[in-house]
């Protein structure tokens, strides 16, 4: 068996890349080759890696006789040029083809602003030498010597008016290609990398048997400057009661890694890639009471020295900045994997690259609701199960309604069977009168006096369809007290008694008829319009309190 070291150089962008794994935050990128060593060491070097690569994520596992005896990774500073992609020498080649073409105009338009010159040079040659008499010199002033200047004027003119066009070509031809110059130029300068240097793995491997192999390599690593998120298109079609959603699932990629992923498989994930090696430790957690702020320190008057005589000058000495615990909460969010059923390809640029997820029907409920208190507008909303298999993640949404645009929303996680709302747009068939608050005050009591500030609030809702009935929700906000001394009085309407205080958030169904308070005391009052019907909802309460008091309406959560 051979004890000297054989050097197998590889060019890392040569090497296939098998799959891409894209986080929010960066990428792993996997390449499986092939390599053939010989009896003893071998030291695979393979450069031209990423620009991009964390160095602590580099991995190798190997299948066949070898075995991985050590990896080492280094980097060496190189010219961008150097790391340029097959897509960007194309365009640093189309760039230098282009800016040809300008300069050759520009040069043609130097020599026909000199050919001009040149005629009127000559023009006024020809014009000083022009006189009366004859002499040595001189041209005489004749019938010949003025159809010959005749000539030569109409020769400078039609040549003059030639070259200027000629000159008026060029122009634009080396503005427009200087045009497409700085926009090649700007698109080489997003797709190089920002990291200029020569990242090199090294990888040594030994062969017991003395018979040369060959060895299957699996080398992965974690790249940055790579992210991806979820965007959504929500068509509805509504005919008259049947209504149909159909929701579109995309992955929006975008890297810039110095590296191309040509036709690979794509993992989209939500998970955070932990490099540690180390379990982590937890120390003891105690619970204590707060222990109250320290009074204010006094304030020491430092004197400064001043002339004689003048007043004397003196500072506040500086408080120490009092430190401040925060307490910081994490919410744990859906954390999920999806694979991109047919290969993609995704350059290094700045473009946002999208994919499809999936595709899935899914069963949507609509009812109207309207805060009038805020807005008369009426909105359509869509109640939706997500009966598919995959989790829906925050992200932007476009919706459609009979294939019209008519919102952008952004979504909220949501598990499979799980229930969630979605706003379709303003329905404007829909009219909404919020009139004027009628407010009024009263006292009450022979020994202990109540007051009592009473709200009747009118809202008119009319249906304009002509053949659709429509089940519309109205909310409006009701005092929820926060003392014991503070009373509040709903008469109308008559409420209900919530079934259970836990919302049931796997099973769809529309607003029932009939007013409830919700769990931030708003009024939900559901009503069935008829097509073309008016209805008008009256909403009326008191609050009472102590005389001597006065009260304050604070809206806490804004939250619909």
């Amino acid at each position: 068996m051979s004890t000297t070291s054989t050097l197998v150089p590889l060019n890392g962008r040569d090497l296939p890349i098998k799959s891409v794994t894209v986080y929010t935050d960066r990428a792993e990128v996997i390449r499986n080759f092939t390599v053939p060593i010989k009896g003893g060491f071998t030291e695979v070097r393979i450069e031209n890696l990423a620009g991009s690569i964390n160095s602590d994520s580099v991995r190798v596992d190997g299948t066949g006789k070898a075995s991985v005896h050590e990896v080492r990774f280094e980097t060496k500073p190189v010219k961008p040029e150097d790391l340029d992609t097959p897509r960007v020498r194309e365009l640093v080649a189309e760039l230098k083809r282009i800016q040809k073409v300008v300069d050759e105009a520009r040069n043609l338009q130097n020599l026909y602003e000199g050919q001009i010159e040149a005629l009127k040079k000559t023009s006024l040659t020809l014009g000083q030498n022009l006189v009366g008499a004859k002499d040595g010199n001189l041209v005489a002033f004749n019938d010949d010597s003025i159809s010959s200047l005749n000539s030569f004027f109409n020769y400078q003119q039609q040549q003059t008016l030639d070259l200027k066009a000629k000159i008026s070509t060029q122009t634009e031809l080396a503005d427009e290609k200087a045009r497409e110059v700085d926009r090649l130029q700007q698109e080489i300068n997003n797709l190089r990398s920002n990291f200029y240097e020569n990242n090199i793995v090294t990888v040594q491997l030994e062969n017991t048997d003395p018979e040369e192999t060959t060895v299957d390599l699996e080398l992965s690593y974690h790249v940055f400057n790579a992210r991806w998120s979820a965007s959504y298109d929500i068509r509805v079609k509504s005919v008259g009661e049947n209504h149909t959603l159909k929701l579109v699932y995309y992955g929006n990629i975008q890297q810039q890694t110095g590296e191309d992923w040509t036709d690979v498989d794509i993992v989209l994930s939500t998970a955070t890639p932990s490099l540690g090696n180390d379990l982590p430790t937890l120390g003891t957690t105690s619970v204590q009471f707060q222990a109250p702020p320290p009074p204010p320190q006094p304030e020491m008057v430092q004197y400064r020295a001043a002339a004689f005589g003048a007043p004397m000058m003196y500072d506040s000495a500086p408080q120490a900045i009092r430190s401040k615990r925060m307490v910081v909460q994490q919410e744990n969010t859906l954390s999920t994997t999806f694979v991109i059923p047919v290969k993609k390809t995704i350059p290094s640029d700045h473009t946002e690259h999208k994919v499809t997820i999936t595709t899935e029907e899914l069963e949507a409920l609509l009812s109207y609701h309207v805060v009038p208190k805020k807005n008369t507008d009426v909105f359509l909303t869509a109640n939706v199960i997500n009966n598919s298999n995959y989790p829906l993640i925050p992200g932007s949404a476009v919706v459609y309604v009979n294939n019209s645009m008519v919102a952008a929303i952004n979504m909220k996680a949501t598990f499979p069977g799980e229930k969630f709302q979605c706003s379709l747009g303003v329905d404007k068939s829909i009219k909404v009168t919020y009139k004027p608050t009628h407010k009024y005050q009263t006292q009450s009591g022979m020994m202990s006096k109540i007051n009592s500030a009473g709200n009747e609030q009118r809202i008119v809702v009319k249906n304009t369809k002509l053949a659709e009935s429509i089940l519309i929700t109205v909310h409006e906000p009701i005092p929820k007290a926060t003392d014991e001394k503070i009373k509040v009085r709903l008469y109308s309407p008559e409420v209900k008694e919530p079934a259970a205080n836990v919302e049931d958030k796997t099973n769809l169904k529309v607003p029932q008829v009939g007013a409830f308070l919700d769990d931030l005391h708003n009024l939900n009052w559901t009503h069935l319009l008829a097509a073309n019907e008016e209805f008008e909802f009256i909403v009326k309460w008191t609050v009472e309190y102590p005389p001597n008091k006065t009260l304050e309406y604070v809206e806490n959560d804004e939250r619909f």
